[in-house]
């Protein structure tokens, strides 16, 4: 699924590169929606209309990115959006229940996910880079689209950008129609407020990128699982340089070797000299690793939390 910016926003001499007009293709370069973001008036408003259906998101400044609001389907009140929390983007229907959400992906998960299931490391690796996010439906989950802090760096008229792979795409056209606008905007929300302050300078995204296309999520057993804990593994040698901060074990392998092989040689003896060294030659390496360790810890139960989430029983509609 692709989007095609045809249209920029001018204003005399000034032209801004927040306001666009675009339309969003699909499988066999079929239009499927059009979409408007206009933020001149300082309320910026995001439109996107797939036939005779439309989803309307109006912000009560000059930025929808860090706020919150209601959204309108068809002209009337169907819920809310909520991107108060950074990198996260949250929407309700009317009785606050979640229809859909965005969170921050984790580039080991990804790495393992799409490397066990055939991916060259390559490939991988391209799938695994941090400009991705996640998006949790009901019973499924997007994983190609992209994060919403996230920022174009080029960004002009006569300019496309993948939305998500064709895997998605799939599951995309088997949603409603409500519920199709709602991912929408969810995947599109980056190129919202691109100026502002809350943006990361992350790589930008460009034409040339290797969209994988690799499922988001795959049904073992009753279980819908995007855990790459649950799939075998494939080669251990592969997977460990990939994941794991190799240079801070080579740092630490070449300290060891010179604090209790080459210098003793060189000098005849092994001395307090060689401790010190050996202490001080491995304190940020190690540091370094235990905190990566942490931080995996924190990321796995917080991905195994959103899995228990993805297969709990659901009650929300639009």
């Amino acid at each position: 699924m692709i989007i095609h910016i045809q249209q920029m926003a001018h204003f005399g001499f000034v032209s801004t590169k927040e306001a666009f007009k675009g339309c969003i293709s699909g499988k066999n370069h079929s239009e499927i929606a059009n979409i408007e973001y206009d933020n001149s008036s300082n309320n910026a408003r995001l439109l996107i209309t797939m036939g005779d259906d439309s989803i309307k998101l109006t912000g009560v400044g000059k930025y929808l990115a860090g706020t919150a609001g209601d959204f309108l389907i068809n002209g009337e009140k169907c819920g809310r959006y909520d991107n108060t929390k950074f990198s996260g983007l949250f929407m309700s229907n009317r009785d606050c229940l979640p229809i859909l959400q965005v969170e921050e992906d984790d580039s080991e998960r990804r790495f393992l996910w799409a490397y066990r299931q055939g991916e060259t490391p390559g490939n991988a690796k391209a799938w695994s880079r941090p400009r991705y996010a996640q998006l949790l439906g009901g019973d499924y989950a997007l994983a190609s689209i992209i994060c919403p802090t996230q920022r174009p760096v080029y960004f002009a008229p006569n300019m496309s950008f993948e939305l998500m792979n064709s895997v998605d795409e799939e599951l995309f056209y088997e949603r409603g129609r409500e519920e199709q606008l709602c991912i929408l905007v969810c995947c599109c929300w980056w190129l919202c407020d691109q100026l502002h302050h809350v943006k990361s300078g992350m790589d930008p995204v460009s034409e040339d990128w290797r969209r994988v296309s690799v499922p988001s999520t795959l049904r073992i057993g009753k279980r819908l699982t995007f855990l790459p804990e649950n799939l075998p593994r494939r080669n251990p040698k592969v997977e460990f340089l990939s994941t794991q901060p190799v240079f801070m074990w080579l740092w630490i392998a070449c300290a060891l070797i010179l604090a209790l092989v080459i210098f003793p040689l060189c000098q005849g003896s092994f001395s307090f000299y060689n401790i010190a060294f050996l202490v001080f030659s491995i304190g940020i390496p190690v540091c370094w690793i235990v905190f990566c360790s942490m931080w995996s810890k924190r990321v796995r139960k917080r991905l195994r939390l959103l899995e228990e989430q993805l297969n709990a029983p659901k009650s929300s509609h639009l």
